[in-house]
């Protein structure tokens, strides 16, 4: 019989495991999963199985040098606190917030509609992309702490009073009011018939 036919007389689909996958299955052979039980939950041939465990070392040093991690594993715990927090403030300052994100595309958007030669769907593209950004930035935007809010609030009292001594370079320390001025010239019809000292009246 032949290898790539199963007990059925029918040939096996090839499928081809992505690098994570692999990382799996090698887990697995790690906590002794039998190969056969491997073979069914992946699909895979035994053969395949052993090519992967040849090539652990390599697979390993790639998943872990190339594969993005994901927001969970980002997170510090345990003792090694200080030196991960240190490393992801670093990472942090190399990438482009959400927020400039969602300004380059909104402007990317804006520039693509004045030319006739990009198509609608094109368009579409980014604009699904910006929506995509839109909905993530929940997921990115920190926290603030109370000790946080404060000093934003103090802030922003400071630049009120800074704004405020602008439109006044020479406060006083005394209150002076302002002389409005009145219209004396200005005579009202009710003024004329009401009052007869006026010299229209006599």
């Amino acid at each position: 019989m032949d290898s790539a036919k199963k007990s059925g007389g029918v040939k096996r689909k090839h499928r081809a495991l992505s690098i994570a996958e692999k990382v799996e299955v090698l887990k697995k052979l790690d906590s002794s999963v039998s190969v056969r039980t491997i073979c069914e939950t992946y699909s895979i041939g035994s053969s395949t199985v052993y090519d992967i465990k040849k090539q652990k070392e390599k697979l390993l040093k790639f998943f872990s040098d190339n594969m993005v991690k994901s927001p969970e594993r980002n997170a510090c715990t345990g003792s090694d606190e200080d030196e991960s927090s240190e490393e992801n403030e670093e990472d942090v300052r190399d990438r482009i917030s959400i927020d400039r994100l969602i300004t380059l595309t909104t402007e990317l958007l804006a520039g693509l509609e004045q030319r006739s030669f990009v198509s609608e769907q094109e368009i579409m593209n980014v604009f699904l992309l910006q929506d995509k950004l839109i909905r993530e930035r929940p997921k990115y935007m920190k926290q603030q702490t109370l000790p946080d809010i404060f000093k934003k609030i103090a802030r922003k009292q400071e630049e009120a009073t800074v704004v405020s001594t602008l439109d006044n370079p020479l406060p006083s320390t005394s209150r002076q009011v302002e002389a409005v001025p009145v219209a004396e010239d200005v005579v009202t019809v009710s003024d004329k018939d009401d009052n007869p000292d006026s010299p229209s009246a006599v």
